[in-house]
Protein backbone atom coordinates (compact mmCIF):
# COMPACT_ATOMS: atom_id res chain seq x y z
CA UNK A 1 0.00 0.00 0.00
CA UNK A 2 1.69 3.37 -0.57
CA UNK A 3 0.46 6.98 0.15
CA UNK A 4 0.38 9.37 -2.87
CA UNK A 5 0.29 13.78 -2.07
CA UNK A 6 -2.34 15.71 -3.31
CA UNK A 7 -1.74 17.71 -6.30
CA UNK A 8 -1.15 21.57 -5.62
CA UNK A 9 -4.41 22.56 -6.76
CA UNK A 10 -5.32 20.66 -3.87
CA UNK A 11 -7.92 17.76 -5.34
CA UNK A 12 -6.57 14.35 -4.70
CA UNK A 13 -4.31 12.92 -7.25
CA UNK A 14 -4.48 9.56 -4.62
CA UNK A 15 -3.84 8.80 -0.91
CA UNK A 16 -3.73 6.14 1.75
CA UNK A 17 -7.21 4.09 1.33
CA UNK A 18 -8.59 6.61 -1.24
CA UNK A 19 -9.20 9.53 1.35
CA UNK A 20 -7.19 12.79 1.19
CA UNK A 21 -4.92 13.63 3.63
CA UNK A 22 -7.20 16.23 5.49
CA UNK A 23 -9.24 12.97 6.76
CA UNK A 24 -5.56 12.32 8.58
CA UNK A 25 -6.57 15.46 10.55
CA UNK A 26 -9.77 14.63 11.79
CA UNK A 27 -9.02 11.14 12.65
CA UNK A 28 -6.06 11.55 15.17
CA UNK A 29 -6.09 13.93 18.88
CA UNK A 30 -3.08 15.85 17.93
CA UNK A 31 -2.59 18.74 15.80
CA UNK A 32 -1.84 17.47 11.87
CA UNK A 33 -0.03 19.91 9.66
CA UNK A 34 -0.22 19.32 6.35
CA UNK A 35 2.29 22.01 4.44
CA UNK A 36 0.58 25.11 2.30
CA UNK A 37 3.40 25.15 -0.46
CA UNK A 38 4.85 22.45 -2.84
CA UNK A 39 8.61 23.00 -1.65
CA UNK A 40 10.35 19.77 -0.70
CA UNK A 41 11.16 19.72 2.06
CA UNK A 42 8.57 22.39 3.45
CA UNK A 43 11.01 23.98 6.06
CA UNK A 44 8.90 27.07 6.27
CA UNK A 45 5.68 25.00 6.95
CA UNK A 46 7.76 23.01 9.57
CA UNK A 47 8.71 26.08 11.46
CA UNK A 48 5.78 27.57 11.49
CA UNK A 49 4.02 24.37 13.26
CA UNK A 50 6.51 24.39 15.75
CA UNK A 51 5.79 28.04 16.57
CA UNK A 52 2.39 28.07 16.91
CA UNK A 53 2.25 24.12 18.30
CA UNK A 54 5.37 24.28 20.62
CA UNK A 55 6.22 20.80 20.46
CA UNK A 56 9.07 19.39 22.87
CA UNK A 57 9.66 16.52 19.85
CA UNK A 58 9.43 16.41 16.45
CA UNK A 59 9.07 12.60 15.61
CA UNK A 60 10.15 11.52 11.86
CA UNK A 61 8.37 8.25 10.63
CA UNK A 62 9.22 8.63 6.74
CA UNK A 63 12.14 7.35 4.78
CA UNK A 64 13.60 6.79 1.24
CA UNK A 65 12.65 7.98 -1.00
CA UNK A 66 10.04 10.18 0.71
CA UNK A 67 12.58 12.05 2.63
CA UNK A 68 16.20 11.15 1.60
CA UNK A 69 19.35 11.85 3.97
CA UNK A 70 19.69 15.59 2.12
CA UNK A 71 15.92 16.43 3.14
CA UNK A 72 16.43 14.80 6.13
CA UNK A 73 19.02 16.99 7.33
CA UNK A 74 17.48 20.48 6.40
CA UNK A 75 14.10 19.23 8.65
CA UNK A 76 16.50 18.38 11.30
CA UNK A 77 18.30 21.29 11.15
CA UNK A 78 15.28 23.77 11.19
CA UNK A 79 13.48 22.02 14.02
CA UNK A 80 16.72 21.97 16.08
CA UNK A 81 17.12 25.72 15.16
CA UNK A 82 13.91 25.94 17.05
CA UNK A 83 14.97 24.54 20.40
CA UNK A 84 12.75 21.11 19.71
CA UNK A 85 14.48 17.69 19.76
CA UNK A 86 14.53 15.68 16.46
CA UNK A 87 13.87 12.03 16.97
CA UNK A 88 14.07 9.36 14.13
CA UNK A 89 14.27 5.63 15.00
CA UNK A 90 18.11 5.27 14.42
CA UNK A 91 19.09 8.92 16.13
CA UNK A 92 18.42 11.76 18.08
CA UNK A 93 19.42 15.47 17.45
CA UNK A 94 19.19 17.60 20.93
CA UNK A 95 19.06 21.46 20.29
CA UNK A 96 22.02 22.94 22.26
CA UNK A 97 21.13 24.90 25.27
CA UNK A 98 22.72 28.23 24.71
CA UNK A 99 23.78 30.59 27.67
CA UNK A 100 23.90 34.11 27.64
CA UNK A 101 27.54 33.87 29.53
CA UNK A 102 29.59 36.85 27.88
CA UNK A 103 29.42 40.32 28.91
CA UNK A 104 30.59 41.51 25.42
CA UNK A 105 29.43 40.03 21.40
CA UNK A 106 30.67 36.61 20.72
CA UNK A 107 30.63 34.57 17.95
CA UNK A 108 30.55 31.00 17.42
CA UNK A 109 32.78 29.04 14.53
CA UNK A 110 31.93 25.49 14.17
CA UNK A 111 32.70 22.34 11.88
CA UNK A 112 32.35 19.39 12.48
CA UNK A 113 34.92 17.73 9.89
CA UNK A 114 38.64 17.49 9.67
CA UNK A 115 40.26 20.04 7.60
CA UNK A 116 37.22 21.68 6.91
CA UNK A 117 39.01 25.40 7.56
CA UNK A 118 37.72 26.33 10.98
CA UNK A 119 41.41 27.74 12.00
CA UNK A 120 41.73 29.77 8.82
CA UNK A 121 37.88 30.99 9.15
CA UNK A 122 38.52 32.21 12.60
CA UNK A 123 41.79 33.62 12.51
CA UNK A 124 39.96 35.86 9.62
CA UNK A 125 37.17 36.59 11.51
CA UNK A 126 39.61 37.69 14.73
CA UNK A 127 41.70 39.40 12.04
CA UNK A 128 38.73 41.56 10.92
CA UNK A 129 37.45 42.17 14.44
CA UNK A 130 40.52 43.79 15.35
CA UNK A 131 40.46 45.77 12.23
CA UNK A 132 37.73 46.89 13.69
CA UNK A 133 39.62 48.04 16.57
CA UNK A 134 38.06 45.62 18.73
CA UNK A 135 39.90 43.06 20.97
CA UNK A 136 39.08 39.12 19.56
CA UNK A 137 39.87 36.65 22.20
CA UNK A 138 39.84 33.42 20.33
CA UNK A 139 38.84 30.17 22.08
CA UNK A 140 40.30 26.92 19.85
CA UNK A 141 38.66 23.29 21.13
CA UNK A 142 40.62 20.59 20.53
CA UNK A 143 40.21 17.11 21.48
CA UNK A 144 39.53 16.74 25.06
CA UNK A 145 38.43 20.15 25.51
CA UNK A 146 38.86 23.69 24.98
Amino acid sequence: MRARSCSENGKTKGSLHGRPPQHVQRGLPIPVVLPASSASPPIGDIVKAIRLHKPDVVVELCDEPVVNDQKRMQIASAVVVESVKYERADFTFFPTPFRDVCVNHSIKIIGLGKCAGKAAISMATAMMVNSMGLRPCVVKAAPGGP
